[in-house]
């Protein structure tokens, strides 16, 4: 993890963010980022108890269609179209991190017709003191279950993110029940 830090922190915008998954590493190639209800309520408490402020979020309701890199999704009225490649990854036991690389296009139409999945889900943002945003999200199709992300999109010093890791996903993932 040191290593992709020092090589990546530095760099990341909202073009280029790091997205950091919470879950559990199943094997060398295997991430599963589903967690359920009780992990959400210790995660909202932990992100509440380590910020010592009310918590402020925007919550939407998102339609999102996958056809192979490009993800289309429908939220509030408005289709958003992008595109990305993973640059770089690093998994751990209990988080996954990417460095992606995201083209934005909102001019591209959609087809309905032709995607490779289709998820509906509710997501909510926290952002946490302007550093980095963290994205949950609420599926509720077939099984219920959630998912968790930290997403950095401007520069931040290793040391205080790495601080907040220690803080925040740490202990998070030392008491986490993760759904089958």
């Amino acid at each position: 993890m040191e290593k992709f830090c020092n090589e990546h922190l530095a760099l990341c915008n909202k073009n280029s963010p790091i997205h950091i998954c919470l879950g559990k590493k199943i094997n060398d190639l295997m991430f599963d980022t589903r967690l359920n209800d009780l992990n959400i309520k210790q995660i909202l408490h932990k992100i509440k108890e380590i910020s010592k402020t009310d918590l402020e979020y925007n919550y939407t309701e998102i339609i999102q269609y996958k056809i192979k890199n490009e993800i289309y999704y429908k939220s509030n009225g408005v289709l958003t179209t992008y595109s990305y490649n993973i640059e770089d990854s690093y998994m751990d036991d209990k988080y996954y991190i990417q460095k992606l690389i995201v083209n934005i296009d909102n001019i591209t139409p959609i087809s309905i017709n032709k995607y490779d999945s289709m998820e509906i889900f509710s997501q909510m943002i926290i952002s946490i003191n302007n550093l980095f945003d963290i994205e949950i999200n609420h599926y509720e199709i077939q099984d219920e279950y959630f998912t968790v992300k930290l997403i950095l999109k401007k520069p931040i010093f290793k040391n205080i993110l790495i601080d907040y890791l220690e803080k925040f996903v740490l202990l998070i993932c030392k008491e986490l029940i993760y759904t089958k």
